[in-house]
């Protein structure tokens, strides 16, 4: 049996009145060496023991939130509720992700944006800046979601989809291919979304 990766300091803090522990790791692997330090965990739910997965800096993980594989919790980020974070998925900044959404494969979320419900993130995605995802939406593929853009319901965006801006893609919009959404779109269709070219190259130069 393979031994413990990490403990659960006695150092500590509080998430509203929940209590916090810091973990700090007990061998090497992955670029972890033997007594770093690392973010905070509720208990030994929410960060799993095998794998190359970690919680760094000041990140969070509580409630039933659990993070597994290889994935990494960096900075400010936190994951709370059910959700899932695992494979080789990466969140930072001051990102979250709560309720039952998961996050997966080589998914990226970062900056401000919010999963929650039982949203998805997986394969190459990037969900950033101030965008969030609710309900039953999902983002795959080489897709991008980000400015204050919400998806939301059913929406779908993969393959090299982009949604940015204060855009709303709702219901059981698909927005795939080169599709782009941007300006204040509002995209509800239950057929797939036929949107294309609505910004130019400046307005995205973020994308």
């Amino acid at each position: 049996m393979k031994k413990c990766k990490y403990k659960i300091t006695d150092q500590y803090t509080f998430q509203g009145a929940i209590k916090l522990h810091r973990i700090q790791a007990l061998r090497d692997f992955g670029r972890i060496r033997k007594g770093d330090l690392g973010g905070y965990v509720q208990g030994p739910r929410n960060l799993s023991q095998t794998g190359m997965c970690w919680i760094h800096d000041d990140a969070r993980a509580y409630g039933k939130a659990h993070v597994s594989g290889n994935a990494n919790l960096r900075d400010r980020c936190h994951a709370f509720g059910n959700a899932q974070v695992y494979e080789n998925s990466e969140m930072s900044g001051d990102c979250c992700a709560s309720g039952w959404s998961q996050v997966y494969g080589r998914a990226k979320v970062d900056q401000h944006a919010w999963l929650f419900c039982q949203a998805k993130a997986y394969g190459d995605t990037h969900v950033t800046m101030n965008a969030w995802m609710s309900g039953n939406s999902q983002a795959y593929g080489n897709s991008y979601i980000g400015g204050t853009a919400q998806l939301i319901d059913e929406a779908q965006v993969f393959e090299r989809g982009r949604v940015g801006g204060p855009s709303v893609v709702a219901r059981a919009s698909k927005i795939f291919g080169d599709m782009k959404v941007y300006n204040n779109t509002r995209e509800y269709g239950v057929a797939p979304a036929l949107v294309d070219s609505l910004y130019t190259e400046e307005d995205m130069s973020y994308v």
